[in-house]
């Protein structure tokens, strides 16, 4: 049962079908996300080749640091999900707050998760149907990330050699992007929120979210189980013009 706060109004808003439905086409856009393709080269100059491949790999490492950063906001911090998790018909949320316990995860998790993410997809960046007149070899692929201030920072890397005919190349740099998401602010609401649920687990922290300079969303699943999102509100930092949204499930005794 609700105790008082829950009919203060502000930017906080009761999470509807329609909202679970744009985070379902949000997911769906990750997951199957094309392969960036290399354009057919026309030219023998073996450098000219490798810069528009070097270049693909740029545009593919941001894109990836950018599906990584929605996933793990979209299932409560994580990539890979942990042992207890919320299913839902549209995505499954790690809890944020489970038996009277704070498992949100931490930043530091939160970044080897989109590190890890990075890592795993970064080798098929490349459509190589594009380039089978070259012999390319890649090496073991690596990404660091930092949640920062304002912004996430990612570096990622992944060796490779390309040779056609007796011309070779090999290069072996970090490629580095920022993403304009506010996730360190977001985690520290996220972070406060369960810990006024611990203090009182039959209390929605209304007035407290109200305050906070995010869109919140509440939706009650059941009398246990409830889904808090935290949305980023400044149109300047959207992505692709859809704005963050940081979602985790808190579950009762």
């Amino acid at each position: 049962m609700l105790k008082r706060g829950f009919n203060r109004v502000g930017q906080v808003t009761v999470f509807i079908v329609i909202a679970l439905i744009l985070i379902g086409a949000i997911i769906t856009t990750l997951v199957f996300r094309n392969k960036i393709n290399i354009l057919e080269v026309q030219s023998n100059n073996l450098n000219f080749e490798f810069k528009q491949i070097d270049s693909a790999i740029e545009d593919c490492v941001r894109q990836r640091a950018i599906d990584a950063v929605r996933i793990v906001g979209l299932q409560g911090g994580y990539v890979n999900l942990p042992k207890d998790y919320l299913v839902t018909n549209i995505s499954n949320i790690a809890y944020g707050y489970y038996n009277g316990k704070n498992t949100l995860p931490t930043l530091e998790i939160i970044e080897k998760e989109i590190s890890g993410y990075i890592e795993e997809t970064i080798p098929y960046c490349l459509n190589l149907g594009d380039l089978l007149n070259y012999n390319i070899t890649f090496g073991k692929s690596y990404a660091t990330t930092k949640i920062k201030g304002d912004f996430v920072s990612v570096t990622g890397n992944l060796p490779i050699s390309i040779t056609k005919e007796e011309k070779s190349l090999t290069a072996d740099r970090k490629y580095s992007s920022e993403i304009s998401i506010n996730l360190k602010n977001i985690h520290i609401v996220a972070e406060d929120t369960i810990n006024k649920i611990i203090e009182d687990p039959e209390y929605i922290p209304i007035g407290y979210l109200a305050e906070k300079d995010f869109f919140i969303i509440v939706l009650l699943v059941d009398e246990k189980r409830t889904i808090y999102g935290i949305t980023q509100n400044k149109t300047e930092t959207n992505i692709d013009g859809v704005p963050y949204t940081f979602l985790f499930a808190s579950k009762k005794k």
